[in-house]
């Protein structure tokens, strides 16, 4: 974590041309009920490969 209440994060993406991306960003690090405003499905990404495993 960085000192600033912050975790950098890097986000990697491919377009359709198969051009790469990566760019590292610093966001800020707040309780899951507060990054759910934003994504009601935020940390169900374990969760959803657990189960798809399991099929």
């Amino acid at each position: 974590m960085h000192h600033s209440g912050s975790t950098k994060i890097k986000i990697a993406a491919v377009d359709g041309f198969g051009n790469k991306y990566k760019q590292v960003f610093f966001i800020p690090v707040v309780s899951l009920e507060e990054a759910k405003k934003y994504n009601q499905s935020f940390g169900k990404t374990h969760d959803m490969i657990q189960s798809d495993k399991k099929v």
